[in-house]
């Protein structure tokens, strides 16, 4: 079995919401390809393609990404966001 999950933490005022499940399958999951970009949009919009995980009690992005040698990934995201990279290569941030 492969699978991920996806903890949100909340803000203190949504705390005790009762948690909600969702089984999302592979097939459900959109892919963008472009420009050498491989993205998997499990939640989130790339380039006007949104994820199948949303309506949550406050907005996420998650994507996997494979890129060709030489390719380059761009997303905007606000100040306020946390962001976690996981890569078998080195990776540049901006």
């Amino acid at each position: 079995m492969q699978g991920f999950q996806l903890w949100v933490n909340l803000p203190a005022k949504k705390k005790m919401i009762d948690p909600k499940y969702r089984g999302i399958e592979k097939d459900q999951i959109p892919v963008v390809q472009k420009n050498g970009q491989k993205i998997k949009v499990a939640a989130g919009r790339v380039d006007g393609t949104e994820g199948p995980v949303r309506d949550l009690a406050i907005g996420i992005e998650y994507f996997d990404i494979e890129l060709s040698p030489g390719a380059v990934f761009e997303q905007a995201t606000s100040k306020r966001c946390t962001a976690f990279i996981k890569s078998t290569k080195p990776v540049e941030l901006s």
